[in-house]
């Protein structure tokens, strides 16, 4: 799922995105990361 969501930010807000956004590709890309880190907590 977390995979699944990368992608779709990258394919979205990436630099060669359908809506390329910097601020908003950080954003979301920080959201994923804090994801990741609870999920390995939960491990």
């Amino acid at each position: 799922e977390l995979q699944e969501r990368i992608q779709s930010v990258i394919a979205t807000l990436g630099p060669n995105g359908s809506r390329p956004s910097e601020a908003d590709f950080k954003e979301e890309m920080g959201k994923l990361r804090k994801e990741m880190v609870n999920f390995h907590g939960e491990m």
